[in-house]
C-alpha cells in the first residue's frame, strides 16, 4: 500500500469518528485543537524572537 492510499485511510476513518462524536464533544476537540494550534504557533514567535522560555517566564511573573 502507498503512502497516499493509507494517508486517505486514515483521513476517511478520523471523519468517520467525527461524524459519529455528538456535537458537545466535537466542540471540545476543536477547542484543544484551537489551543494547542495556538501553542505551537506563540513558541515559534518566542523562539524567532530569541526570547529563552525561562527568560519569557520571569517576564510575565515581574521578577
Amino acid at each position: 500500500m502507498q503512502a497516499s492510499q493509507l494517508l486517505n485511510r486514515e483521513r476517511e476513518e478520523i471523519v468517520l469518528l467525527c461524524k459519529r462524536m455528538k456535537p458537545e464533544a466535537r466542540l471540545v476537540a476543536f477547542l484543544q485543537h484551537s489551543q494547542l494550534v495556538h501553542r505551537m504557533y506563540q513558541a515559534g514567535v518566542d523562539y524567532r524572537s530569541g526570547v529563552s522560555p525561562s527568560r519569557k517566564k520571569r517576564n510575565l511573573t515581574g521578577e
